[in-house]
């Protein structure tokens, strides 16, 4: 009995020592590894026939040498039915290509209508285009950027504990033990970067520093979706699925998940078209080549992708199904946040105008791009989202054309369309506008139709005068917050409207003019979603004649 209890004993050790070696809980048996430079593969057969793969990326900090033609930057071309750029920021490489591609993502719905994705000190809460503001580090080997949304690092960003790389990286390629389990510290809570949640570097996955591991179906063209992964036990390691993970820890639903292999790996995979209906549902797209991560941005008929390499902060180019530095496509993951928790919308305006209609004036959808209005002589055209809404972020890109550059263009919340002012304002509502002297200003417009200034107009910098603008409002009960190009310009309390539609609109003079709205977005916002502090932009306020003095 005592020899009995023994052997039981040790068998026990094992099994358990078996399950804290792979806490990732990865496929038991899986054929023999296939490597290149900068990717390994390894197949695990499953017990219904079908079989998964595992790809795990760890593409290079630096360009691999050989290929500075195909790498050259490209001039994005204009906007039209056959070419659409996303802005989304470019970073560059840090902690792995995979984390900095997702963060890229995340910064780029942070400004779109998602602004919890990021919420530190850095330009008043918003993601920036690029990574220069925060300076670098070195490893005592390599010099890198720092990231804090791809990956968090103790005395950067506000942060005074440790984090992603103190916790986990040592070096490039490393395959220690992270620090925290080699040096025997706590390691950090996870919240604000989302290479933590992809398992990026960290060694308890089998991640050396840099890697990412991805998963696919091996010969079905089919999208391995979130809920397969959990299925097959391969959720907690997998990179598309941390990329859930974290937008549902900053408070966003998640629709579409899944990988898939690319058409030009196997017949019926995810294709050019495919590619293109995400970018024109303002969605940026992570694409997987042989060893390397990068950012699919935008696109040009008939097969032209554009693309953030996580090497610089421009814009290059590849053809679909292509090779990009060397590295061939392999395989798309596609993790799309809700439009809202509770009812918000993502309006592209790409041949389609669904809940939208006009309030004054003649509203179109423009060359199946824009939705567009030649507006009213003197008075003011505007149009109107569908549904009533109270907490939100709303965001609305719109370029204005035409003589008058004094004339205010704006976009409109919680507010009642159905009632009209003599010169066809909403009654009530709150406007928040700008024209095209480089000017913004904020209105209050009561159920009788008086008009209070909460800001008179004011000169800002960061206007771009006759171009395209993107304004966002941030409403959090009585918290108003209005930004122009991701630049907080003003910022306010008021409590007389809680609630009502959005929209957007324009007043021109008797000269010709026409506003063209890109897009529009609004999300929903919890009552945790404004916890941090901002700075505001605001330039210098301008006397009454100094512009429209009213809406």
């Amino acid at each position: 009995m005592q020899i009995v209890i023994s052997m039981t004993f040790v068998t026990l050790l094992f099994l358990l020592a078996a399950v804290f070696a792979n806490p990732a809980g990865v496929l038991a048996q899986g054929g023999p590894k296939t490597e290149t430079k900068y990717m390994t593969v390894r197949t695990f057969p499953l017990e219904n026939g079908k079989s998964i793969d595992e790809v795990i990326i760890h593409g290079p900090s630096k360009p691999p040498a050989g290929y500075e033609a195909e790498r050259a930057s490209v001039i994005i071309p204009n906007p039209s039915a056959a070419a659409k750029t996303l802005t989304v920021p470019a970073y560059n490489w840090v902690f792995g290509c995979s984390a900095v591609s997702g963060s890229m993502i995340a910064a780029y719905y942070d400004r779109t209508g998602y602004p919890n994705m990021y919420t530190g000190p850095t330009d008043g809460g918003v993601m920036p285009l690029d990574n220069s503001v925060w300076g670098t580090w070195s490893d005592g080997v390599d010099t890198y950027p720092n990231i804090p949304l791809a990956a968090s690092r103790n005395g950067v960003d506000g942060r005074s504990t440790r984090g992603s790389i103190d916790d986990y990286w040592v070096r490039y390629e490393s395959a220690a033990k992270d620090p925290f389990i080699a040096k025997g510290w706590v390691e950090h809570a996870w919240g604000d970067a989302i290479g933590d949640y992809m398992k990026t570097s960290q060694s308890k996955y089998n991640n050396r520093d840099g890697s990412t591991s991805f998963y696919t179906w091996t010969s079905d063209p089919d999208p391995l979706t979130c809920a397969d992964m959990v299925v097959n036990k391969i959720h907690t390691r997998d990179g598309t699925y941390g990329r859930k993970l974290f937008y549902e820890a900053r408070g966003y639903t998640v629709t579409d998940c899944y990988s898939r292999k690319t058409s030009n790996t196997i017949a019926g995979g995810f294709s050019f078209a495919n590619y293109k209906a995400q970018i024109d549902a303002g969605h940026p797209v992570m694409i997987n080549l042989a060893g390397h991560t990068v950012v699919g941005v935008g696109y040009n008929d008939p097969n032209t992708v554009y693309l953030h390499d996580t090497w610089d902060y421009s814009t290059h180019s590849m053809k679909w199904g292509g090779s990009y530095a060397g590295m061939q496509m392999q395989s798309v993951s596609i993790v799309n946040p809700a439009s809202s928790s509770g009812g918000g919308f993502n309006s592209q305006f790409n041949g389609s105008a669904a809940g939208w209609a006009g309030v004054k004036g003649a509203w179109t959808n423009y060359a199946s791009m824009y939705y567009r209005s030649a507006g009213l002589a003197n008075k003011v055209a505007s149009a109107k989202h569908a549904n009533n809404y109270k907490n939100f972020a709303y965001v609305v890109r719109m370029k204005r054309s035409g003589a008058c550059v004094s004339c205010a263009n704006h976009i409109v919340i919680r507010g009642k369309p159905a009632s009209l002012a003599l010169d066809f304002n909403w009654q009530p509502s709150y406007v928040f506008q700008y024209n095209n002297k480089g000017q913004f200003s904020v209105w209050k417009i009561s159920s009788a139709g008086g008009k209070t200034a909460l800001k008179a107009w004011t000169s800002s910098a960061h206007i771009v005068k006759n171009g395209w603008n993107t304004l966002k409002v941030i409403a959090n009960g009585a918290s108003l917050k209005f930004y122009i190009n991701n630049k907080l310009v003003w910022s306010g309390s008021d409590l007389t409207l809680t609630t009502g539609q959005v929209g957007f609109g324009f007043r021109r003079d008797g000269r010709a003019g026409s506003l063209d709205v890109d897009w529009a977005r609004l999300s929903m916002l919890g009552a945790e979603a404004l916890s941090f502090d901002e700075a505001d932009g605001q330039g210098m306020e301008l006397p009454a004649d100094a512009a429209d003095a009213t809406p």
